[in-house]
């Protein structure tokens, strides 16, 4: 949906660059966008917004912004946010969707803060100003700057103002030269105080005079500025627009060209209060002309401060330093005919001089302005020139350490392992000198224009222990600054341990490799071969097991190569003997038998690993088949287990059948009256039991008369006829059975076996065992 933007009413809380940190008044059904200008990635922005009625607000870049496809709002009554921003303009849009006017007040800011808040171009307060931001290369690295003082340095040349605008702000042809810095004052009570002290010399560029003029702004709001917290040579003035403010003007004075100035800001701390020492000095001279007691009670610290990761309160004010030529006051613009002139800030830390780490073209706590003058960046400074200023471009001024890669190592001793150490630095003045300092000696240098620089350290000639290194670079000024230290320790070779589970085997079993690592740099890592080629690698920190599986038949060279940390190598090799898989041999005398037989077993094992363990398991009762075994009649299970000294195994299952003991039934049968001349019997049998198939022979008086299960016996021999039935099974086993029949023609036993009908002959006779 494209939206139509409104601008609402506007009223600011405060002047110049107070943008933003503000109230409004936002009609009904209509928006106030603000714009938000970057020049680098990185940065964060912030919101805060309070109203007396449901509002919504956005973040969107300048694409979404002309569209109006403006996402997801923020909802509510009191809103925070904030989302990253990147390179281009950026708005904070703040909608009232309802029926009836908002009344709102809101903060916005950036972390790291962004000095373009304020001004993307001029007119600005152009000169020099340090905010708490490295910026190397597009990548924002806030800092803290906490000083006791700070020293503005100028020298001009040339300079004269064509005019001041709005006219009557200031005389036409004034300008200023402005120390502007931040008092941060801390109590114990929490409460945190921010004065902005300006240390300015006012400059007539047509009358060539000038004078000192120093300023006490209460920027937090906490402790009022009056006569009776704030005591010096100037007094507490009212302003209804931006209030209370202290000030003193001293002593107009004329100047001439070169026009060489310095001012100098510093603090002392006490109890209760804060003493601000206001000075300048042309040329040697130097003059203190104001020392400002500011009361703060109970007071835990006190310094300047420069500070790029937050604003002062809620905003608009910057911890910042400012060295700037500009309008002479009410927030005037000097427009610059001609000007000549080069600016340097220092800091006083703890009785020393330090230059800012970094610098923009632009101040922005400052509300004059001047346009006309170009900036380059010269000395750890800045000159003024006639021209258009870019502003975008900040510039490191100290020599700052940007960057840096300290590993700690620990190498083999004798290996000559490189340690790769270097350091990144900006700012300072080239050329850069890199020193590498081995134990507190200097173990390289190097010399260069370039900003970064990366030793190689040869490790191998250090003996064993423990060694502190660092870099330190010094700039062509003599400024030093060093890394952080790193340590490299020496350690003796490492020590491989090692051991096989077995020299022999069989194909497809596991073998495992026993492998530990001492001394030298853990972890360890080992590259197993097997034939010349890697079978796998496996990294620990000491002791690990490795197994080998699914190795072919064959005899294989393992090798085993450990490397530690460093690169050190150890190796050791062995050989592996792997056999094709046992093989299982049996021989049985029989496994269908008749009860009582014995069953002789001989079992041999082949291939695998010998030598070879033989089990034997009847009916899975553990039986020793070193002799014949008995087993009882019926059906049994014979298994054989061969296991080789690898613990493979192979097995084979006997069905074993022990039959009971044969036995017969017989029956004879007259077929004819052997009253007459002939006589005849049907001999019939059935066996039962044994091991069939079986053999069965008819015997009259000894001789074989016939064979089967059926015959028909003949008699012609009178008197006692023996007919002898023999049955054997397949295993040998017979059975024997006689019969004794009377052939004859006695009346009595004729009349007897008339009367009788059928002679049935079932004669049981002792079973006689006879062998195969």
């Amino acid at each position: 949906m494209i939206k139509a933007i409104i601008i609402a009413s506007i009223m600011a809380l405060a002047v110049a660059t107070l943008i933003h940190a503000s109230q409004a008044v936002i009609g009904a059904g209509t928006s106030l966008p603000i714009n938000i200008s970057d020049y680098w990635d990185g940065y964060e922005l912030w919101f805060n917004i309070s109203s007396n009625t449901t509002i919504e607000a956005y973040i969107v870049n300048q694409t979404q912004f002309g569209e109006g496809k403006w996402g997801k709002p923020y909802i509510g009554v009191n809103l925070s946010g904030s989302r990253e921003i990147g390179p281009g303009n950026w708005y904070l849009i703040i909608e009232n969707p309802g029926n009836s006017s908002a009344a709102i007040l809101y903060s916005y800011g950036t972390i790291p803060v962004n000095p373009f808040l304020s001004y993307i171009n001029p007119p600005a307060p152009l000169g020099l100003a340090d905010y708490g931001i490295l910026n190397e290369s597009g990548t924002l690295i806030p800092y803290e700057e906490l000083a006791n003082g700070a020293v503005g340095e100028a020298s001009i040349y040339s300079i004269y103002v064509n005019e001041s605008k709005p006219m009557g702000a200031a005389p036409p042809h004034a300008a200023s030269l402005q120390l502007n810095v931040v008092l941060a004052v801390n109590s114990t009570n929490g409460k945190e105080y921010d004065y902005w002290l300006q240390n300015v010399i006012a400059i007539d560029t047509s009358s060539m005079t000038y004078y000192a003029i120093d300023n006490i702004w209460n920027l937090t709001g906490s402790g009022g500025l009056s006569n009776d917290t704030v005591r010096g040579m100037g007094t507490v003035l009212s302003s209804s627009s931006i209030g209370n403010y202290y000030a003193f003007p001293y002593l107009n004075q004329s100047y001439s060209l070169p026009f060489h100035v310095r001012l100098i800001t510093w603090i002392q701390r006490g109890n209760d209060s804060v003493m601000v020492h206001f000075a300048y000095g042309v040329e040697n001279n130097l003059t203190t002309y104001d020392n400002v007691t500011i009361a703060v009670p109970n007071i835990s610290s006190a310094a300047i401060e420069v500070n790029g990761y937050r604003l002062v309160g809620s905003g608009p004010s910057y911890y910042d330093a400012e060295l700037v030529i500009v309008g002479d006051g009410n927030a005037s613009e000097a427009v610059l005919g001609d000007i000549n002139a080069s600016l340097r800030l220092l800091y006083i830390v703890n009785g020393t001089y330090e230059e800012p780490k970094s610098i923009y073209a632009f101040g922005s706590d400052t509300a004059e302005t001047s346009y006309g003058a170009n900036i380059h960046y010269a000395d750890g400074g800045v000159t003024l020139v006639p021209g258009a200023a870019k502003l975008g471009i900040p510039f490191i001024v100290r020599l700052t350490l940007l960057g840096q890669d300290i590993p700690n190592a620990t190498v083999d001793e004798g290996v000559g392992e490189i340690v790769n150490a270097s350091a990144l630095v900006g700012g300072g003045s080239p050329p850069y000198t890199y020193y590498l300092f081995l134990n507190g000696s200097i173990a390289e240098r190097y010399a260069t224009t370039y900003a970064a620089h990366s030793f190689q350290l040869n490790t191998g000639g250090l003996a064993i222990g423990k060694y502190n290194y660092e870099i330190t670079v010094m700039d062509s000024r003599g400024s030093t600054i060093k890394t952080s230290s790193g340590v490299i320790d020496v350690v003796p070779d490492p020590l491989f341990r090692h051991s096989i589970s077995t020299s022999e085997t069989d194909a497809g079993q596991t073998i495992y490799l026993n492998l530990s690592g001492t001394a030298g740099e853990p972890p360890y890592t080992f590259y197993v071969m097997n034939n010349g080629s890697l079978a796998g690698q496996i990294t620990a920190a000491n002791e690990v097991t490795y197994p080998l599986e699914a190795i072919e038949p064959g005899i294989h060279v393992i090798e085993v190569i450990m490397h530690d940390r460093g690169g050190y190598a150890v190796n050791w090799t062995t050989d592996l003997k792997v056999n094709p898989d046992p093989t299982l041999s049996t021989s049985i005398n029989a496994s269908n038998i008749d009860y009582g037989e014995s069953i002789s077993v001989i079992a041999n094992g082949y291939n695998g690993t010998p030598p070879y363990e033989v089990s034997a398991f009847l009916d899975g009762s553990l039986i020793n088949i070193s002799q014949p075994i008995l087993p009882g009649a019926g059906q049994h299970n014979l298994t054989i287990v061969l296991t080789d000294s690898a613990g493979y195994s192979v097995e084979r299952e006997i069905e074993l059948i022990v039959n009971p003991d044969p036995t017969v039934n017989v029956s004879i049968t007259p077929i004819s009256n052997f009253v007459l001349d002939d006589y005849a019997v049907k001999g019939t049998a059935t066996a039962m039991g044994g091991v069939p198939p079986y053999k069965v022979e008819w015997l009259m008086n000894g001789r074989v008369i016939g064979t089967g299960s059926e015959i028909i016996a003949n008699f012609t021999d009178m008197g006692i006829n023996n007919l002898t039935l023999i049955v054997e099974d397949s295993t040998g086993y017979r059975l024997a059975r006689s019969f004794l029949i009377d052939y004859g023609y006695d009346a009595p036993r004729i009349a007897a076996l008339v009367g009788i009908g059928i002679l049935v002959l079932a004669i049981s006779m002792l079973l006689r065992r006879r062998g195969k």
